[in-house]
């Protein structure tokens, strides 16, 4: 192994030392060309065979050494997966709950029901996560939306269903006021049952205002139509 990787240095192995090929026994070059002093030789005989015992010994050692499977790869795995749920779990969260993709895909809705929603679905995922401080500022936001949107949420739902619009964003609202006191509180059980009360009250109203969307079926340009095309 030895021999056959000094070989492309033009060197071999004479009584276990490295010689240079075309040397004599009293160790002079035959060849002109390759005399050197030895002050100069030296040197770089010194330095190629450092070089060369370091290839050799680290292929030797390749070579001998058994494979061993490595703890690092499982590890390296599961930091990428890890990685990846926290990725997925904070920032862009993608939306994969049936009622809310439901609520959401109902139409006429005005801005404010779709601020309070939000800012209850944002609530309730981070009373599940036990993040109280950031639930606590999604519920603020949505009681805030509440309080602000209301005549327009009700300006919203049918004239004939205005009592029902009523009760229902009351309740909303009375939901969301044991929310705050079950967080002051830490009760978080208590928390995420009047969450999912206040969204099944959000799923009651919005249902109620979508009752009063009617869809262009003759005319698309007719300016009395709730998705009227305004003529070029």
């Amino acid at each position: 192994m030895v021999a056959f990787l000094l070989a492309p240095l033009g060197l071999s192995l004479r009584g276990g030392v490295p010689t240079l090929h075309g040397a004599t026994s009293r160790g002079s070059v035959s060849s002109p060309a390759m005399r050197l002093p030895a002050e100069e030789g030296l040197p770089r005989f010194s330095a190629s065979l450092q070089r060369t015992l370091s290839t050799v010994a680290l292929s030797a050692l390749l070579l001998v050494s058994p494979i061993v499977p490595s703890a690092v790869g499982p590890l390296s795995l599961g930091g990428s997966v890890q990685a990846r749920e926290l990725a997925s779990g904070s920032g862009s969260r993608v939306n994969k709950d049936p009622q809310s993709l439901l609520r959401l895909g109902l139409p006429n809705q005005p801005k404010a029901v779709r601020d309070v929603q939000v800012a209850l679905e944002e609530c309730q995922d981070n009373l599940a996560r036990l993040n109280g401080q950031v639930a606590s500022s999604a519920l603020g936001k949505a009681q805030s939306a509440a309080k602000s949107g209301g005549a327009a949420i009700l300006k919203a739902v049918p004239a004939s269903q205005q009592a029902a619009g009523q009760t229902a964003l009351t309740a909303i609202n009375e939901a969301m006021d044991q929310m705050r006191a079950s967080i002051g509180t830490n009760k978080q059980g208590d928390a995420l049952a009047a969450n999912e009360r206040a969204l099944a009250q959000m799923t009651v109203l919005e249902e109620i205002i979508a009752s009063g969307y009617e869809r262009c079926t003759t005319n698309v340009l007719n300016y009395h139509c709730p998705l009227r095309v305004n003529p070029v």
